[in-house]
């Protein structure tokens, strides 16, 4: 189960609340006595909370670990990012996704990518929606690399295929023992397995391949946006965080 982060609001007032009590045990405050820094009762805000009221919350805090944060920002972001390449794919129109190339191309080549980064181990990559790597010169004019895909895919094809790699994110980010992200991503005889892997990203460990992963995807989002804008005068929104 996901716990609820605490905003800093919430975080700034369970200190204030601390350090007033501390504060007031250290100099003798007892029953509502005046102390060096005056009384209680000159603070309408802390007037409602006692030194238990302060305790419970800073044990609730104390099990929202900063592993724990750090997964939940990072997935809610990194959906955010899925998410929104998934609504340029449905709302693309089909007489849009049937003439411009570009946009196939660049979509299927960031939904790929997208799957190659989340699989470990990198030997089991199976994508739902295959390739081939071809000469540049047999390439079309709209391809953006030489990771080709065998067949023109439908948009609802390429639906599928995101959900499916939004899952194997949010799994990976979530359930991975700690000390997993600090291991190499790729072994030395996956590199060159598929075709697919970049050499600046050969030697990353896995925390690293996935902030890559990240900014990957939101790269093309953003050309695949100006793209729909230039050619169907629609662009799909901005989405801050995802579940």
């Amino acid at each position: 189960m996901i716990i609820k982060a605490i905003s800093l609001v919430e975080i700034a007032f369970i200190l204030l609340v601390s350090i007033t009590a501390y504060n007031n045990y250290k100099t003798g405050f007892k029953n509502g006595q005046t102390t060096n820094y005056g009384n209680l009762k000159e603070y309408p805000l802390l007037t409602n909370f006692t030194l238990n009221s302060a305790k419970e919350l800073l044990t609730f805090n104390k099990h929202i670990t900063m592993d724990q944060l750090f997964r939940e920002s990072f997935w809610k972001n990194f959906a955010a990012a899925i998410d929104m390449f998934k609504n340029i794919i449905s709302i693309c129109p089909d007489a849009t996704w049937q003439k411009e190339k570009k946009i196939f191309y660049m979509a299927y080549h960031t939904l790929l990518f997208l799957d190659y980064y989340l699989t470990i181990p990198v030997s089991s990559f199976h994508p739902l929606l295959p390739y081939t790597i071809v000469e540049p010169d047999q390439l079309p004019p709209e391809a953006i690399d030489d990771v080709f895909p065998d067949q023109f895919y439908p948009r609802n094809e390429m639906q599928t295929y995101i959900a499916a790699a939004r899952e194997k994110c949010e799994k990976l980010i979530m359930q991975t023992p700690a000390e997993k992200f600090s291991e190499r991503w790729i072994r030395s005889n996956e590199i060159n397995r598929h075709g697919l892997c970049p050499a600046v990203v050969t030697d990353y460990n896995l925390l690293e391949i996935l902030f890559y992963n990240l900014r990957h995807i939101q790269h093309h989002v953003g050309q695949l946006n100006l793209l729909l804008r230039q050619t169907a005068n629609i662009a799909a929104d901005w989405i801050a965080q995802s579940e």
